[in-house]
């Protein structure tokens, strides 16, 4: 039986969650790779950046060609903008990933449906 390893899009969203900007270069290189990809729940690469303040990374994914900068996840309907602005651990590196994402036409206008539908 052969094992397989992670494919270069899991790879890509490790690297966002841990803050590896220079493995993430690598892995877009990568001919096989969907900047858009998700996880089972709907989170992309940029979803993953914002979640864990990796702003090095989100800059190398803002600036990629075909990038959805307002991706909504399954459960939350969240876009990646909605975790930059949950993002609790410092406060610059929140307003750098809202400005970051602002700037590169993420669209401040989608609502945050689980907010919404919690406080019924």
């Amino acid at each position: 039986m052969e094992v397989e390893g992670a494919s270069n899009n899991e790879r890509m969203l490790a690297a966002c969650r841990n803050d590896q900007d220079d493995l993430l270069q690598v892995i877009l290189n990568a001919s096989d790779i969907d900047i858009n990809f998700s996880d089972a729940i709907g989170d992309t690469a940029l979803h993953y950046a914002a979640s864990f303040g990796s702003v090095e990374c989100m800059e190398i994914l803002v600036n990629r060609n075909g990038i959805n900068l307002n991706a909504k996840n399954r459960i939350e309907k969240n876009t990646p903008l909605h975790k930059a602005v949950q993002y609790e651990d410092e406060k610059d590196i929140a307003l750098a990933m809202v400005d970051l994402l602002l700037e590169a036409g993420a669209d401040p206008r989608y609502i945050y449906i689980y907010e919404l539908t919690s406080k019924k």
